[in-house]
């Protein structure tokens, strides 16, 4: 009786502490949790991104040189970027908010109380607190994206158009300009294309000489025979 006992409690307890009874899915509740906080951990991936945005925006837009950047600014993306990842999924962890997907697989939040789903006392919970913890760097994301390309396509358009109406301006202020850039081109364009003409006619220049020391040694040898005869 009593191995019995332990044996149906020991199935009972391993049946508790697996995570889910779907084929090929291994792990327990803790794997899942630990899944769970690795995945929050990896959002940190987003504050990246927009970290970039803004670096590039920076540097272009502003002029920002790179060692300006990293002294003034770069720690505190990596500071932010740390600890929003840690901080909410190391708070996740702790609360046990981490449970199996629904529809596929993985482990991050889920109902909060966990279990509430079973008797009906989710009060939406688990909804905001995804929010919160993967909507704002992904909103944060999306708008830092967004805004900072845009504004670096305008500043890049407006530079464009500007060195060209400047470069316009000089050309009709001194027609001489229209002269030498056409002179720079063409010489810029030609210098491979002379430089193998010269070398053709260099090498056309040798044959001819050849070829006139040859009649002459010619001319000279039938010269001789002649005189000979």
């Amino acid at each position: 009786m009593s191995t019995s006992t332990s044996t149906s409690t020991s199935t009972s307890t391993s049946t508790s502490t697996v995570t889910t009874h779907r084929v090929w899915a291994i792990g327990t509740q803790s794997t899942c949790s630990f899944l769970g906080w690795l995945t929050q951990l990896g959002l940190s991936v987003l504050w990246y991104n927009a970290a970039l945005s803004f670096y590039y925006l920076f540097t272009v837009r502003f002029g920002i040189s790179r060692h300006d950047f990293a002294q003034r600014y770069e720690k505190w993306f990596h500071l932010s970027a740390c600890i929003f990842s840690i901080s909410t999924a190391s708070i996740g962890l702790i609360f046990d908010w981490y449970s199996e997907f629904q529809i596929n697989q993985g482990c991050w939040l889920g109902a909060i109380p966990k279990g509430c789903e079973m008797d009906g006392t989710c009060i939406g919970n688990g909804l905001l607190v995804g929010w919160i913890f993967g909507g704002i760097p992904m909103l944060f994301t999306f708008l830092a994206l967004t805004m900072n390309n845009i504004v670096i396509y305008l500043y890049v358009r407006k530079t464009l158009q500007q060195t060209r109406k400047e470069r316009r301006m000089t050309i009709q202020e001194d027609p001489m300009t229209i002269t030498s850039i056409a002179a720079d081109l063409e010489e810029n364009s030609c210098s491979h294309h002379c430089e193998q003409e010269n070398e053709n006619i260099q090498t056309s220049n040798n044959e001819i000489k050849k070829n006139r020391e040859d009649e002459r040694q010619l001319f000279h040898e039938i010269q001789v025979k002649e005189v000979a005869t």
